[in-house]
């Protein structure tokens, strides 16, 4: 079943891309019946969540779990009372079913270290995969993917992945939206930061290739939230000069790249269109698409404010953006903004309360490892920290929190608090009895 896992993070990856080539052949929303096959999928984790549990459920995870459960539930049921329909089923089950990731690795107990590593080495694969499309996509854009552009700027008036032409699209890979594709690439990041320690020449050019594509997804929030989360992992790992130093080197390395392409990255304006997007960091307070969102954020706050209770799931979000399933509402950047006026103050606190309750934990067990001296575990559980700190800084611009990224921050809640067998403290050398020393350096 952890393979059964694996595969259904690729599913929820590469969907939105069979989707696309569907559409281009069939005619533009002809298979939106595929978009709710990744969320079917989980049904086999809750099955055999159901069926096969050989241990009991830590209370950490079935905390979170209620009380994520509740807060949707209530936003759900409202959004339907209020007529929103199959908008707001097929938001609940965006929200609802990647907890059932956490509840399958809650059901048995694991090798923590061994787990995380395998599933940071499955993100790895994928994050090739996502990495050499985009590069592709940008450098030459398939007609599917054009064509997607051009429809979703027509029907929904969302222009979020650039021109519809190659070495002018924001780069958006396998999945729906640039941000979504940098967010991925950030998280596989910050999960594969313990490979830096001591990197082969695949794992850098892997890691050159996935911060190229970041880079020309031009997304700012995916990259301030990833260097807070490698901040995060820093202080918590315990040993992480090494991956500081070939980070940076990588960093060097990838702008260097963009100021010998400069020729192919040019804008209207004939400036570099990486260097001008990185720019804006220092003029913030011209920027449009700030005071866009501010006033979007101020335009939802009054609204929640003139309906405490919420008005509901299917307001704003996937289900009316992409899918069309009721036409499209209402574009809003920022989950939390999103949930605050769907789940009024109640849900909005439950949903609050569980990302902060599940670092909380993961935090607490990260103390519990290090002052153990179990040095692999403690530099896990920092990953799995720095990954749920990303989340919830990239919910002030994105909503981060469902689907795929909703899969990524309940597996780091799975594999960081489910039941783990025990492990033996690590030693250091000098700490290793003398009259085993030589059996250490001879094994």
């Amino acid at each position: 079943m952890w393979i059964y896992c694996i595969a259904l993070v690729c599913l929820w990856v590469v969907d939105p891309a069979i989707r696309r080539l569907l559409d281009w052949r069939v005619g533009f929303h002809a298979s939106q019946i595929l978009g709710i096959v990744p969320v079917l999928g989980v049904a086999a984790l809750l099955f055999a969540a159901a069926t096969h549990s050989r241990t009991a459920v830590s209370r950490p995870i079935l905390l979170l779990a209620w009380i994520w459960t509740s807060s949707f539930a209530y936003a759900g049921v409202l959004g339907m009372l209020q007529g929103h329909g199959w908008s707001s089923i097929y938001d609940l089950l965006q929200f609802l079913a990647p907890m059932f990731v956490a509840l399958w690795l809650a059901c048995d107990t694991f090798d923590l270290v061994g787990r995380f590593q395998q599933f940071a080495g499955a993100m790895l694969c994928l994050r090739v995969m996502v990495s050499v499309y985009g590069l592709v996509q940008f450098l030459a854009l398939p007609p599917w993917d054009a064509t997607w552009i051009r429809q979703v700027a027509t029907v929904n008036h969302m222009v979020t992945n650039g021109g519809a032409q190659s070495l002018d699209v924001r780069v958006f890979s396998v999945l729906n939206s640039a941000s979504v594709c940098a967010s991925f690439l950030a998280v596989v990041i910050v999960l594969n930061l313990h490979t830096l320690k001591g990197p082969k020449l695949a794992t850098l050019a892997g890691l050159f290739l996935c911060i190229a594509t970041l880079v020309l997804t031009l997304e700012r929030s995916a990259w301030v939230s990833l260097v807070i989360a490698t901040v995060v992992y820093v202080l918590l790992s315990p040993n992480a000069g090494r991956t500081i130093a070939v980070g940076i080197t990588c960093c060097i390395g990838v702008v260097a790249l963009f100021l010998v392409a400069s020729p192919w990255l040019m804008n209207h304006s004939g400036e570099n269109k990486v260097f001008a997007r990185m720019l804006t960091f220092a003029s913030l307070e011209k920027d449009a698409s700030i005071h866009a969102r501010v006033g979007s954020t101020y335009s939802l706050l009054g609204e929640a404010v003139e309906h405490p209770l919420g008005e509901g799931l299917g307001i704003i979000g996937p289900a009316s953006q992409l899918t069309s399933f009721t036409g499209a509402i209402n574009a809003v950047d920022g989950g939390f903004q999103a949930r605050f006026a769907e789940m009024g103050f109640a849900g909005f606190a439950g949903y609050v309360a569980c990302m902060l309750l599940a670092m909380f934990f993961v935090f607490q067990r990260w103390r519990w490892s290090s002052r153990s001296g179990l040095n692999a575990e403690s530099d896990a559980l920092a990953a799995l920290l720095a990954v749920q700190v990303m989340l919830m800084v990239l919910d002030l611009s994105i909503d981060s929190h469902l689907g795929l990224l909703g899969v990524l921050f309940w597996a780091t809640i799975g594999i960081a608090l489910a039941e783990r067998k025990a492990r033996k403290p690590e030693l250091a050398r000098d700490e290793i009895p003398l009259h085993t020393r030589s059996l250490v350096g001879a094994g």
